[in-house]
């Protein structure tokens, strides 16, 4: 196929280019994961953006600091913004500061639970019941298969019960949200600049990944 290709990096890629020493904040670049769940794991998103110069901005909610300890391997501070309770008030003052706001999913398009018809509701909530059954077990699976790039374990793990089980659920979280995905990276792409973009590992996964969503706008991606 042709057309421009987009690398991503491997960790060793990233540890090896790394600074020794933390970075002030440039202010130019700010990774925002302004809705996270319990339990997320913003540590390794905090070192990513460490390693690419960036800076995270996170809600000052009780269970962040945990999560962005988990992942975080980091031996010195790292660039944090604390953005308050009202995450969409903080987007509106960097908006009115001059901000650009780029995200391939803002929070005015994400799916909420409110939002779904009863029978897709009731398969999100028995999805989520049976992924909280499966314990720490899978968990530590998706991480290995995460750490060697076995996108065809992290399907399974993450993707394929869904779709065998709630298939209208699976089209609606996956399939439907990584068509957009793709289109937003593709425009980044075709414009200037360079752009670090960040989804869960369930998106890049399978035969509805992302990847094979960029596939119609002639890009490539491939894991070097």
């Amino acid at each position: 196929m042709s057309g421009p290709q987009i690398r991503a990096r491997t960790r060793r890629d990233i540890a090896r280019q790394r600074r020794a020493r933390g970075h002030p904040c440039w202010d130019h670049i700010i990774a925002a994961p302004l809705w996270p769940l319990h339990g997320a794991n913003l540590g390794t998103l905090l070192r990513t953006c460490d390693a690419v110069g960036a800076c995270l901005a996170v809600p000052r909610l009780p269970w962040v600091p945990e999560a962005l300890a988990r992942g975080n391997t980091l031996r010195r501070p790292a660039c944090v913004h604390w953005a308050g309770r009202d995450a969409r008030r903080w987007l509106a003052q960097q908006r009115s500061a001059g901000s650009r706001i780029v995200g391939i999913e803002l929070a005015d398009e994400a799916i909420r639970l409110a939002d779904l018809p009863p029978a897709e509701e009731i398969a999100f909530l028995d999805s989520s019941v049976d992924d909280a059954a499966k314990g720490t077990s899978e968990i530590d699976a998706l991480v290995a298969a995460w750490q060697v790039g076995d996108t065809g374990k992290i399907a399974e793990l993450m993707n394929a019960d869904m779709k065998a089980k709630y298939p209208d659920l699976y089209r609606r979280l996956l399939v439907e949200r990584n068509q957009r995905f793709a289109k937003q990276v593709a425009d980044l792409a075709n414009g200037t600049g360079v752009y670090f973009v960040a989804v869960g590992a369930g998106h890049l996964a399978g035969s509805d990944s992302v990847q094979s969503m960029l596939a119609p706008y002639h890009f490539t991606a491939e894991r070097q």
